[in-house]
C-alpha cells in the first residue's frame, strides 16, 4: 500500500464514499486522522502533522482538500509541500482531495503519480439511471426520468444505498405505483455531504434553529465537528473577500478569476454578503479560528463548543 493518494472527481457522493473507502483500508484509529482544508491551514502545522508518530497509534492518515491552490503560492511554499509529501514518516498516509478535474500536465500532479496513487471518482450516470428505471419496472412501478436523476443526485452511485431507497419508496408509493419527486423528498435518505452544506447554509442565512437542529442530527450520525467548522470557516472567509472585492467595484467574472472559484459559489457569496457586515465576517471568521484550536489543544468540548457559537452568535 502507498503512502500518498489523490482523489478526484466532480461526483462529491462518489468521492465521498470512496475517502471513507480509502481511509478504513488503512485501519488507523480515528483519533490520527487529520483533516485540513489547504485555504485555511498553516503549510507548516500539516508538515509537523505528517512527520509525527500519532498518540494512539503509530499510523496516522492525514487528509487535506483544496490541496491544488498550491500551485498559486510561492516557490518556497511549494517547496515546503513537496518536502511534506516526500518526507512523511512511513506510518502515515496522505489523502489529497480535490472536487474538480485535474491537469495532468501540472509537474505537482506528475510528483504526485510518481510518488504515490492517483484515483478519479467518475460514475456512469447512463449505467445507474438504466438500473434504476429497470429494477422500478421489476417491481411493476413507474417513474419519470428526470425523477430517476434527482434520485441519484440524493443517494449517490451505491447499489445497495440504490435499492435500499427504492424499497423504501415502494412502499411509500404503493397505492399508486409512481414515484414523484415529493416521495423522493419526504423518503430518501439524503448523503452526509448534503447535510453538511445544508448545515453550512443554514448558519450563514443566520437561522438559529434550523442551524441547532441540522447540527444535532450531523452529530447523530457522527460527521466530524472539526470538518464541519472548517467548512464553516471558509464559506465566510469567501463570502468575506467576495464582499470586499465587490466594495471595490469588481464584477463578478473578475472576482471568480481572481479568487479562482466556481463562478457559482461566487454568486452564492454575493447573495449572502448582505446578511453581514465586514467586520461580523472578520469576527465569525476569527471565532471559527479559535474554536478549531481550542477543540484540537482540548480546552472545550467539540460539540458543545460549536452549539454554542450558534446559540451565541446567530
Amino acid at each position: 500500500m502507498k503512502n500518498i493518494y489523490l482523489l478526484y472527481g466532480i461526483n462529491e457522493n462518489m468521492m465521498l464514499s470512496k475517502k471513507k473507502e480509502l481511509i478504513k483500508s488503512f485501519n488507523v484509529d480515528k483519533n490520527n486522522i487529520s483533516n485540513y482544508i489547504y485555504l485555511d491551514t498553516n503549510i507548516d502545522n500539516i508538515i509537523i502533522d505528517s512527520t509525527t508518530i500519532g498518540m494512539f497509534d503509530k499510523k496516522k492518515v492525514i487528509v487535506i482538500e483544496d490541496f491544488i491552490n498550491i500551485i498559486n503560492e510561492t516557490d518556497d511554499i511549494r517547496d515546503k509541500f513537496y518536502t511534506c509529501l516526500s518526507n512523511a514518516c512511513d506510518v502515515c498516509y496522505i489523502l489529497l482531495v480535490k472536487k474538480e478535474s485535474i491537469d495532468t500536465r501540472k509537474k505537482l500532479i506528475k510528483f504526485i503519480k510518481e510518488k504515490g496513487e492517483i484515483i478519479e471518482c467518475k460514475k456512469n450516470t447512463s449505467n445507474l439511471v438504466s438500473f434504476v428505471n429497470d429494477y422500478v419496472s421489476s417491481n411493476d412501478y413507474s417513474i419519470d426520468f428526470s425523477n430517476i436523476k434527482y434520485f441519484l443526485n440524493k443517494v449517490g452511485s451505491s447499489k445497495d444505498n440504490i435499492i435500499n431507497e427504492l424499497d423504501k419508496l415502494f412502499m411509500f408509493s404503493e397505492d399508486k405505483k409512481k414515484i414523484v419527486k415529493d416521495d423522493i423528498d419526504n423518503i430518501v435518505v439524503t448523503t452526509m455531504e448534503e447535510d453538511i452544506f445544508a448545515f453550512v447554509d443554514s448558519v450563514i442565512k443566520n437561522n438559529k434553529s434550523l442551524s441547532i437542529k441540522l447540527y444535532k442530527d450531523l452529530l447523530l450520525k457522527n460527521e466530524e465537528v472539526i470538518k464541519i467548522i472548517a467548512l464553516l470557516s471558509r464559506q465566510y472567509s469567501l463570502i468575506y473577500k467576495v464582499k470586499v472585492l465587490k466594495r471595490e467595484n469588481k464584477s463578478e467574472k473578475d472576482i471568480t478569476s481572481f479568487l479562482k472559484v466556481h463562478p457559482y459559489r461566487v454568486k452564492k457569496a454575493y447573495e449572502h454578503s448582505f446578511n453581514f457586515t465586514e467586520k461580523q465576517l472578520i469576527t465569525n471568521i476569527y471565532m471559527m479560528e479559535q474554536l478549531d484550536e481550542k477543540i484540537k489543544t482540548g480546552k472545550i468540548n467539540k460539540e458543545l463548543g460549536l452549539e454554542m457559537f450558534l446559540i451565541n452568535c446567530l
